[in-house]
């Protein structure tokens, strides 16, 4: 498995990516390749949010499009 969470569409592009899923939760390290998952996939991740969840599911990091770090992730 590569990866398992949530996607928000809108006007249909992504908006926000979370590694919120019901029994698999991947982990911090896991789902910080979700961005670069998808965009070698062929997905245009550019105006989406990576919400990354701890295992309480409180959010331990959030990169908006336009972070400065956000390369890191794609």
């Amino acid at each position: 498995m590569q990866a398992a969470g949530t996607l928000k569409l809108r006007n249909g592009k992504i908006v926000n990516v979370t590694n919120a899923s019901g029994h698999y939760m991947p982990t911090p390290d896991e789902a910080g390749s979700f961005l670069r998952i998808l965009k070698q996939s062929g997905v245009d991740v550019d105006s989406a949010t990576l919400q990354i969840l701890g295992p309480n599911g409180t959010t331990v990091k959030q990169i908006p499009p336009n972070a400065g770090v956000r390369g890191l992730f794609e």
